[in-house]
């Protein structure tokens, strides 16, 4: 399932490379579906690997929601905020592979 969904990732960052919408698009469906499959599909057997996975999932999704949302605000951004944007988009992948 993980190299699946690495080849998914592949082949949209390969073939979407001028539609940078699309990309992150696909990228928040592979990631919610990789969220719902792991739940329902192939749940772990305690409760508690579940909750940390779908934490981490979830991060990861938000990260690229952030990201997607992120240039519709282009006007309104200062150098201060860029800086702080990017350092929490770090932190939010960042802490959704740790998890």
């Amino acid at each position: 399932m993980a190299l699946a969904r690495k080849f998914l990732m592949a082949m949209i960052l390969a073939f979407l490379g001028d539609y940078p919408r699309l990309q992150i698009s696909g990228f928040m469906s592979i990631q919610f579906s990789s969220m719902a499959m792991m739940v329902y599909i192939q749940p772990y057997k305690k409760r508690k690997q579940n909750l940390v996975h779908i934490l981490g999932q979830s991060f990861l999704l938000l990260a690229t929601i952030f990201l997607f949302l992120l240039p519709m605000f282009e006007k309104y951004l200062t150098v201060q905020l860029v800086k702080f944007l990017s350092w929490a988009s770090v932190f939010l992948f960042i802490m959704g592979f740790v998890l």
